[in-house]
């Protein structure tokens, strides 16, 4: 009887970003990157809102709404799950991953709204201090949701944390020099994903809409070999010459989306407790305040 052979893995079908039907880009993203949840994740439904909640340790009040990446038109919380997962770990705090509607079909203001649903709900179900965090598209889509908060609900939020965010721009050296057509990240694909999130109406994810005054600490980190590098860097100075508490960090030697790589990478590891080193510092700063 011969012996079953076993048949080999099916190898990512490559990805149309610029011309590609989004729906079908969509699918196919999933289907690549979707994980299985882990036990001490589930789904569940805030102010209107689907999330994927890690429940960690012992929150104190304190706890991390995220935002995905994948150009706002792509993307869950299952198919980022890995980088939810580390930070959740890493900061021992409860994280709630937003489902946010994607573009085309919800353009502009969309994701944001459903971010302060999800804000809204945490506090009012007894939350008193938020992280907002985020990668790529998500890094924007935080930030945006900072800048759009009311002033008594911005009072509950400590920090923003955006990873290798875009904020719009197209002639920066580091995307005409790095940008790859097969990843999704020249010239033009990244025009197409703005134009979709936005559908013709003024860009809440660009610097001028990102850059306000503003008493929340930012911290922003930008790999070294990302095509979208410059974002951060001209963001950061946006955001400095508003008086903002900003920290930038540049990650030499990685590329963009180099955190999903956080349980196989040593590299993407440490930067992970680094970035949970922030967090905690500050949910620590504040209870010093509060309780002083």
């Amino acid at each position: 009887m011969a012996e079953a052979r076993e048949e080999p893995a099916m190898a990512p079908r490559p990805l149309d970003w610029l011309n590609g039907d989004v729906a079908a880009l969509r699918a196919e993203y999933e289907r690549q990157r979707t994980k299985a949840l882990p036990d001490n994740v589930e789904w569940a439904t805030l102010g209107g809102v689907r999330v994927l909640h890690h429940m960690a340790g012992s929150s104190l009040g304190t706890a991390i709404v995220y935002f995905h990446g994948g150009g706002f038109i792509v993307g869950s919380p299952t198919t980022h799950l890995d980088i939810t997962a580390g930070l959740a770990r890493e900061t021992g705090l409860p994280l709630y991953s937003v489902d946010y509607r994607l573009a085309p079909e919800h353009p502009s203001l969309a994701p944001i709204e459903d971010g302060i649903a999800v804000i809204r709900h945490l506090l009012a179900s007894g939350a008193d201090r938020l992280i907002l965090c985020g990668d790529s598209a998500g890094g924007a889509i935080a930030l945006a949701v900072e800048a759009k908060l009311a002033t008594l609900i911005r009072k509950h939020v400590a920090g923003v944390c955006s990873f290798y965010g875009a904020y719009g721009l197209f002639d920066t050296p580091s995307l005409l020099e790095k940008g790859s057509r097969a990843e999704g990240t020249d010239v033009d694909c990244v025009r197409r994903y703005f134009a979709l999130a936005t559908g013709g109406m003024e860009n809440p994810y660009g610097i001028s809409a990102l850059a306000k005054s503003s008493d929340v600490p930012v911290y922003l980190m930008a790999a070294g070999d990302d095509p979208l590098r410059d974002d951060s860097l001209h963001l950061a100075e946006a955001l400095k010459a508003r008086g903002r508490d900003v920290r930038l960090s540049v990650v030499e030697h990685e590329n963009h989306g180099f955190l999903h790589g956080v349980t196989t990478s040593p590299h993407a590891s440490d930067v992970m407790k680094q970035v949970a080193g922030w967090v905690n510092a500050l949910s620590k700063r504040d209870r010093v305040i509060d309780e002083g």
